[in-house]
């Protein structure tokens, strides 16, 4: 289950009153917003072309030890790697380069501070300096961040990384490999073999752990995939809507997923019966 659509389901747990409503529904639209942005880049990536092989990889999740980072795109040539982090985030855009802060104005003129994107593009093209180094792959690290909204407008010129929208990707990608010499054929088909065999899933807390939730807050019984009612009960060995009438086989699948991500990870048949009115 994605994070969107978990939270999708903890919404619907919750009363329209609960304190916490805004600030949730708010991280929905941000999780929502982010997922169509990688959508864009990925549909954007067809427009790149050049006459060396190459491979890109989307989502992709690694680790040295406990430290686990994800990418949203990386592409590897023989001439380089380069980290492509997606950034769905309207407005005017303005980086301050004396004090390290970014921050957008959105249509009603309201500022909002955000983490500058170059510190932790910057983290990541080191962590996989060192997970290459480790691997026994010889292979320069760049990174891109890509602004994906339709409606944003750098209002300063960030020098602190690569940084570009979305329509301008393609081209900035090649300029970038033109900076670098190729470096040999066998570092990238070695790279291209070894991060398939080391990608590790990202691990997400459990929503209510995360948000700090109580499980008593959230409405007990089973949510209806179509109406999102929790009004789903067991009739003629079938489940079924009493709200709009939809019949499931077997959902068993999906309940564990759902008590994985909202509640915990670690399963308890008196737990799931509990929480899903059994």
């Amino acid at each position: 289950m994605s994070e969107a659509e978990a939270m999708r389901h903890l919404l619907a747990r919750l009363d329209f009153s609960y304190l916490q409503r805004t600030y949730l529904e708010s991280e929905l639209h941000n999780r929502e917003a982010g997922i169509r942005g990688e959508s864009r880049i990925e549909s954007k990536f067809k427009e790149f072309f050049i006459p060396e092989a190459y491979e890109v990889l989307w989502d992709v999740g690694l680790s040295i030890g406990d430290w686990h980072v994800q990418f949203d795109g990386l592409l590897l040539t023989a001439r380089c790697a380069i980290i492509i982090e997606s950034k769905n985030i309207s407005g005017e855009l303005s980086f301050d380069e004396a004090t390290g802060e970014f921050y957008r104005k959105n249509t009603d003129g309201e500022r909002q501070v955000f983490d500058h994107p170059a510190v932790q593009l910057n983290k990541n093209i080191y962590f996989l300096q060192q997970w290459f180094q480790r691997q026994g792959v010889s292979m320069p690290v760049g990174g891109l961040i890509v602004f994906t909204a339709k409606q944003c407008e750098f209002m300063t010129k960030p020098t602190l990384a690569e940084m570009c929208k979305l329509y301008g990707m393609p081209g900035r990608l090649i300029e970038m490999l033109k900076k670098y010499p190729p470096v040999c054929d066998g570092a990238f088909q070695e790279a291209v073999r070894q991060i398939p065999q080391h990608l590790t899933p990202y691990k997400r807390r459990p929503l209510c752990d995360k948000y700090f939730i109580p499980v008593q807050d959230l409405k007990k019984g089973i949510l209806c995939t179509k109406c999102r009612a929790l009004n789903v009960q067991l009739m003629e060995r079938s489940w079924i809507c009493g709200t709009c009438g939809v019949r499931e086989r077997d959902i068993g699948g999906r309940l564990v997923d759902e008590y994985v991500a909202l509640v915990n990870g670690e399963l308890t048949n008196r737990g799931m019966r509990d929480f899903f009115g059994i």
